[in-house]
């Protein structure tokens, strides 16, 4: 006759393994609910020594699959710097990867970049951080891995750009060599840049206006701490993107013909039906302007930072 494993014929032995094994997750979950509160409050305290200031109301939920902190009415202050607010911040942890938190909010975001009198509004965002458990050893070592989604990006109307002052999308994965610098401190921005350490950006998706990016590359900042980056990738929509550069009068119509051309030359032959046609160009950031293939496509004026 066919014998049943031991606990098959113990329902009730089976019945307590589950209640304590609930039982254990469900006092883990509070605890790690109770403790993102308390860290939450004791960063806000801390701002101060940091010449910062930030405010929001908490709350907890996510019960089972997340602890997730509210901050209702949220903002932060750097004051002459940045200033982001929102009415609902939210860090979300899993409680079986509770050192890995991501920061998002699906209402709208506003960001002012107060020196540069700057302000772009974000729909929705998210952040989550990773950090290596051991490193970075070097300059060159992982020292924290960024993933960012940003969507319904209003910039600044103040200056209206040829592709448009709307970008659907930007999400990237980056890799920050080295010991993550204080972003707000120019010595400690200094020390890390001159250290020769970087940001890997494995991976770059843009959509703004008819133009689409997707690609990777390296990016940097120079003496001044503006960005400079050397990015390669796939770029679809230019036909459109290269008629509003013109219609802006930011190319000359000859070029812009010329430049449509060449690129119709480099079209990726294999495509699914249906889908626009792309190039793999590269992209570059430096002097403060966004190239494509050598073609400016936006400039702006030199980012006071930090």
């Amino acid at each position: 006759m066919l014998q049943l494993p031991a606990l098959t014929r113990r329902p009730g032995l089976i019945a307590l393994i589950v209640l304590l094994v609930a039982a254990l997750y469900t006092g883990w979950w509070f605890s790690l609910a109770l403790h993102a509160e308390k860290y939450f409050h004791a960063w806000q305290a801390s701002l101060v020594t940091q010449g910062a200031t930030s405010t929001g109301r908490t709350s907890i939920s996510g019960f089972p699959f997340a602890v997730i902190l509210h901050a209702h009415d949220f903002s932060y202050e750097k004051p002459g710097l940045l200033k982001i607010s929102t009415p609902d911040l939210m860090v979300r942890l899993r409680p079986w990867t509770p050192f890995r938190p991501t920061a998002l909010s699906n209402e709208w975001t506003t960001f002012v970049f107060s020196k540069a009198g700057y302000t772009v509004k974000a729909g929705h965002f998210e952040i989550s951080f990773v950090k290596p458990w051991f490193g970075p050893y070097s300059p060159q070592g992982t020292g924290l891995v960024i993933n960012a989604h940003f969507n319904a990006l209003a910039l600044d109307e103040k200056k209206p750009m040829a592709l448009g002052n709307s970008v659907s999308e930007v999400s990237f994965t980056a890799k920050v060599k080295g010991h993550p610098p204080d972003i707000f401190s120019a010595p400690s921005l200094s020390a890390w840049r001159d250290a020769g350490s970087t940001v890997e950006i494995q991976w770059l998706k843009m959509l703004w206006g008819p133009l689409s990016f997707n690609g990777s590359g390296t990016l940097a900042i120079d003496k001044t701490f503006q960005p400079q980056a050397a990015l390669n990738g796939r770029v679809a929509g230019y036909d459109k993107a290269i008629d509003a550069l013109r219609d802006a009068g930011q190319v000359k119509p000859m070029v812009a013909s010329l430049f449509k051309a060449a690129l119709k030359l480099l079209e990726n032959q294999k495509k699914n039906q249906g889908e626009e046609p792309t190039v793999s160009i590269p992209a570059t950031i430096q002097n403060n302007s966004l190239g494509v293939a050598g073609v400016i496509l936006a400039r702006w004026e030199p980012f006071p930072w930090p």
